[in-house]
């Protein structure tokens, strides 16, 4: 394989391990917060077992409907899958999200019900949605802007001014939004600004192992291309 094609193979990897890293941050981060509310919750609703109870059946019935809309996908029943997704971005808070965000990768993905506009869109609605936390919101956002490259390259200058906000001081995902930064400037051609967005990355203290690693390698590229 040409050098080339290994290198085009490895941005392609890049591009996947940042939309994987995303979400791996996002339910670390969801994890630990989450922990913390069920303990205020139990506190103050610690009176309160009747509505305790409600909302246990109701989380129950909503973590029975993501698992049967999860399986239907695992059979490649994506329209079965979506009907239910549908419904419970209605319902319960956690869970409504959760579908939303799966209900936005399905149309992100190939096959038969993928649409590029309509999963943007998706991603934009929750991205806007001032009730969800910063880390959900930008979330969303960085996924949208990945999509939207992807599907309108011509756009890049107004996904690069996006971005720009998302990789502010004090962002949850400042290191994955400058790599993205990093990888829309480097494809469009402006590998001095791509290697600096990369080098800022893997100079972010709270960035993860993989980020700083694929940040390098990518600095290291563009060094041995000048």
């Amino acid at each position: 394989m040409a050098e080339k094609d290994k290198f085009d193979e490895f941005l392609e990897e890049v591009e996947q391990d940042i939309r994987q890293e995303r979400f791996r941050q996002l339910w670390e981060k969801y994890g630990k917060q989450a922990s913390s509310a069920l303990t205020a919750i139990l506190v103050v609703l610690a009176g309160y077992s009747l509505w305790s109870n409600y909302q246990n059946r109701e989380l129950e019935r909503q973590s029975d409907y993501y698992i049967k809309a999860q399986s239907y996908l695992e059979q490649g029943e994506t329209s079965k899958a979506l009907a239910i997704l549908k419904d419970m971005t209605s319902g319960h808070k956690t869970y409504a999200t959760f579908a939303r965000f799966s209900e936005a990768s399905i149309y992100s993905t190939p096959g038969e019900k993928q649409d590029m506009a309509k999963a943007i869109e998706l991603y934009s609605e929750i991205a806007k949605d001032s009730k969800l936390d910063t880390i959900w919101r930008d979330t969303a956002q960085l996924q949208a802007i990945s999509l939207s490259y992807e599907h309108d390259p011509k756009a890049a200058d107004k996904l690069l001014a996006e971005l720009d906000i998302l990789a502010e001081e004090g962002r949850p995902l400042r290191a994955l939004a400058l790599e993205q930064k990093g990888v829309i400037l480097y494809l469009s051609g402006k590998k001095k600004d791509a290697a600096e967005a990369f080098v800022a990355a893997l100079q972010t203290p709270e960035a993860p192992e993989g980020v700083k690693l694929r940040a390098q390698t990518m600095a290291q590229q563009i060094s041995s291309e000048s």
